[in-house]
């Protein structure tokens, strides 16, 4: 499922929501596809995967702070 969510102003998308299922084995995968936008994404389910990108995120401002 995709939901964007267009600015009236500027007529551009000021965010997409992306629900994708799929199976635990291929959730590695798919998390390191998220990093890619690390900044800019939020993981709500499963919460292995919360769990995971939340790790992410604190490494990254321990390792520049």
């Amino acid at each position: 499922m995709v939901a964007i969510a267009i600015d009236v102003n500027t007529g551009k998308p000021r965010y997409i929501n992306y629900s994708v299922a799929l199976p635990p084995r291929s959730l590695d995968e798919f998390i390191l596809w998220v990093y890619r936008y690390m900044d800019k994404a939020q993981i709500i389910t499963p919460k292995k995967l919360v769990e995971k990108h939340k790790q992410a995120a604190q490494a990254l401002v321990k390792k520049y702070m």
